[in-house]
This record gives structure tokens, C-alpha cells and sequence, in this order.
């Protein structure tokens, strides 16, 4: 059967992103992983499978930290054979303790540059004649907008889509998406594993990442933990600390430990 088709006035703008974020933090985080995968109910919740991806994320900025100051993120993601460019915010809500926040995402292209550099208010860095339809999006960005790489990394998700067990045609509520993150650092490799869940829906979107997120905890309270932090400023977080003093505490193939993961939490407290 088809799902509802879903009202008008119930849908999530597209320029929010409302989710909530939790890190396994697991000696053998794997095997927590291999578990959640294998939930399909969770507080009158059903997850559905819906397939896996394999995204490339690329971060960048200016060499002054100038878009991290206003608590902007912009980034290119490359996922099933197309480039994304994406511009976010961030603004954590108090109420739902969701992360609600600003969020652009669009194909790649000049024009797509164009928009995020009026967004950004920055003065084009380029001089003379526009880069050819064969620079690189790196390059162009560099050009265009005179940032920086400042963050790779990999992740391999799962995804599952969140509706109501009384409605199980229904309309998605919400994305449950099972993480394996591989941060690219300049020296060995760290692997972070989050889940993310991420209203489709307002009201009862916002609703369900509560309750799936609150579920997850109780089912699992000793593994699974609260993360308020992105994945940008948890990579960055990895970087600094590994740089002075190579961050003990990686367990097996690089993963972070609990031990590690406290680190970086007052490492990133200490930071604001």
C-alpha cells in the first residue's frame, strides 16, 4: 500500500533541520551499532529500512574563522554520484531539545556559489575573469568565496523512516539515520559513531525525534549518550586534541572510546 499522502500544513520547511543527535559511547561500539540496525519498534514508533548511503563531506571557511564565529557551516557533500552545496546555522531549542537550525542545501553549480556568497555577505575573492565550467568545487569556492578546507570525512549510514505503529502506511515522521563516521585527519583516521534523528514534519515530526531519542536512551543508557555537538566541531574538537597530546583513548580501527568522548565533551564545554 502507498503511504497518506501528507497535508500541507503539517509539512517541515525545507530551510529547517530539526533533529537530535546521540553518540554510542561503547567500548565495542560496533556491536551497539549491529543492534540498533536490528530495531524495528520503539515506543509505538516502527522503523522502516530504507537503504544505506555513502556521503563525503568536505567543510570549509575563511582563514580567520570568519563563517564558524557567525555559526555558519558550509559544505559540499558528494552522495550517489552528485555534489550538494549546503549553508548552515545553528540554534539549539531550549523546549524540545532538538536542534533546530537554518539549513540551504542545493546541486552544485556557479550560480549555487553565487547564492551562498550573497547569503554570507562576502566580497568576491576572485579577480578578473570567472573560473572555467571545469574548475573543481573546491577551487571555485576558494575562488569565489576565499575559504579553506578545514574539515573531511566519511560516513556510512543507515537509514530508517520513523511512522506511527497505528499508522504504519502513514506519513514519515521522522529519519532515523544509524552513522559510521570516518574522520580524514591529517594523521591516522578516528571513527565517531552517531545516530541522528530528524523530524520530516512539524508537530508530530519534532514529537517523534523526542520520543525516539528518549527510547533509544532508555533501552540503552550505558551506550548511548546525548550529543549536542555537530559533526563539524566534534571533528575539530578530534583534531586539536590529537595534536597535542594524540588523544588517548581510540580504541580498535580508531574508534573513540567513552574516554575519549568525555575529553572531547570539556574540551568543546571549555570552548563554548
Amino acid at each position: 500500500m502507498s503511504r497518506a499522502a501528507s497535508a500541507p500544513a503539517e509539512r517541515r520547511r525545507a530551510s529547517r533541520e530539526v533533529e537530535l543527535s546521540l553518540v554510542i559511547t561503547d567500548p565495542s561500539p560496533e556491536d551497539v551499532f549491529r543492534r540498533l540496525a536490528r530495531l524495528r519498534k520503539l515506543d509505538g514508533y516502527t522503523l522502516l529500512p530504507r537503504g544505506s548511503e555513502r556521503i563525503v563531506d568536505r567543510y570549509f571557511d575563511t582563514p580567520d574563522g570568519a563563517l564558524r564565529k557567525r555559526g555558519l557551516a558550509l559544505r559540499l557533500r558528494a552522495t550517489e554520484g552528485k555534489t550538494l552545496i549546503g549553508l548552515k546555522g545553528r540554534q539549539r531549542s531550549a523546549s524540545t531539545r532538538t536542534e533546530d537550525r537554518f539549513e540551504r542545501e542545493r546541486p552544485f553549480s556557479a550560480q549555487a556559489v553565487e547564492e551562498v556568497r550573497r547569503r554570507i555577505g562576502v566580497r568576491r575573492a576572485g579577480a578578473g575573469s570567472a573560473p572555467g565550467e571545469r574548475t573543481s568545487p573546491d577551487a571555485l569556492l576558494e575562488s569565489l568565496l576565499g575559504v579553506r578546507l578545514i574539515q573531511r570525512r566519511e560516513t556510512r549510514r543507515l537509514l530508517r523512516e520513523v511512522v506511527d505503529s497505528r499508522e504504519p502506511t502513514g506519513p514519515v515522521l521522522a529519519e532515523l539515520a544509524l552513522d559510521r563516521v570516518q574522520f580524514r585527519l591529517d594523521g591516522p583516521g578516528v571513527r565517531h559513531y552517531e545516530v541522528e534523528v530528524e523530524a520530516k514534519r512539524t508537530g508530530r515530526g519534532t514529537e517523534a525525534v523526542r520520543v525516539v531519542a528518549a527510547g533509544l536512551r532508555a533501552r540503552y543508557p550505558d551506550q548511548l549518550e546525548e550529543w549536542p555537538y555537530g559533526k563539524l566541531p566534534t571533528g575539530r574538537a578530534i583534531e586539536d586534541l590529537l595534536s597535542k597530546d594524540g588523544l588517548n583513548g581510540l580504541g580498535p580501527n580508531g574508534a573513540l572510546t567513552p574516554e575519549a568522548y568525555e575529553r572531547i565533551r570539556r574540551y568543546l564545554e571549555r570552548r563554548g
